[in-house]
């Protein structure tokens, strides 16, 4: 390159002054200053740095939004890599690897080894830790957030309570005078709430400005659906049509064709002659490649047999089924990372 790029940062008091600064090129050949960034704002800086926390104490509050967990992962030396074993056992499965690979190839040995893995306790949006008061603060708000799990009073003793509290985290399950009514029929809008920030992490940060158009005349730009709604559109969840009908319950089926276009899966499940459709009331199906696909992968089960695609869903089956969606999804496709 014929130009020098310096960077001055704006430090004040020893710290950077969120990344403003000035940037000159200079030509290294004839010294002229070829171009000029000017990149300072009129931000009132307190004159004083105020009182902080002390770096052991910040330190150990940035560690305590981490729980701890231990796990067995694969060392294969051949590679100079590592994979969780049942991803392993999925790649065997799938014929990636040749079950005997550790046996018949030297070159590559593979040890199980204990690791610990960071499981970050908030999900649900993103944060900052202020340095001043020790607080977690929404770093898109600012307002003050916790990093503890939203605890209700009915779920404790529910079949669905691990569910139930990973969508309370999530902030995907609203919360009303300290309940959530698991059993109750869970609403289109809801639902779709919910899989949309199951499928983004947690983070329920998910916005659209005024310039977009509503895909359905009864979600309006000013319905709490509405971001949710365009989410689920744009990641071809939803087919655009004149209404959703974010009010009304759905059933069984509708939120498996759901699950299956989430997966990435809904050109293969019109493929029925290549699914098991055996299951009582195949019949009542109206795609039994998506029914298979939910059930085959134990996202969504069986009773006495039968499917149930019309039944209504509630908000615990919902919160059921898209755990075990994650939990597949990760198994599938996703590859943790892991630190020694």
């Amino acid at each position: 390159m014929r130009n020098w790029d310096i960077r001055f940062n704006r430090v004040i008091d020893g710290v950077s002054a969120g990344g403003e600064g000035v940037t000159i090129s200079i030509d290294r050949v004839t010294g002229q200053i070829m171009n000029y960034q000017f990149g300072l704002s009129d931000m009132p800086y307190p004159k004083q740095k105020p009182e902080i926390l002390a770096l052991d104490k910040a330190k150990e509050l940035w560690l305590s939004q981490f729980d701890i967990k231990l796990n067995y992962v694969l060392e294969y030396g051949g590679s100079n890599g590592v994979i969780p074993i049942e991803k392993y056992n999925l790649m065997i499965a799938a014929g990636e690897i040749p079950p005997t690979a550790a046996v018949t190839n030297a070159n590559e040995k593979f040890e199980a080894k204990l690791v610990y893995t960071l499981i970050p306790k908030l999900n649900r949006e993103p944060f900052l830790l202020d340095a001043q008061t020790g607080k977690w603060r929404n770093s898109q708000t600012g307002e003050v957030t916790s990093l503890d799990k939203v605890n209700v009073s009915d779920i404790d003793n529910h079949w669905a309570k691990n569910e139930l509290q990973l969508m309370l985290d999530y902030q995907a399950l609203d919360v009303q005078d300290g309940k959530v009514n698991p059993d109750q029929l869970i609403k289109r809008g809801e639902l779709v709430k919910m899989l949309v920030i199951a499928m983004n992490g947690g983070n329920g940060g998910i916005y659209y400005g005024a310039d977009r158009k509503a895909s359905f005349a009864d979600v309006s730009n000013a319905s709490p659906y509405f971001a949710y709604v365009e989410n689920a559109v744009d990641r071809g969840l939803l087919d655009v049509g004149a209404d959703f009908n974010p009010e009304a319950t759905l059933s069984r089926e509708e939120m498996a064709q759901l699950i299956v276009k989430a997966l990435g899966y809904k050109n293969l499940a019109k493929f029925d002659g290549v699914f098991n459709s055996q299951f009582a009331d195949a019949a009542e199906v109206k795609q039994v490649g998506t029914t298979a696909i939910v059930v085959g992968l134990n996202i969504m089960s069986l009773n006495d047999g039968k499917f149930a695609p019309q039944q209504e869903v509630s908000k615990a089956q919902a919160a059921s089924a898209f755990y075990r969606f994650l939990q597949k999804r990760a198994e599938l496709q996703d590859q943790p990372h892991y630190y020694y």
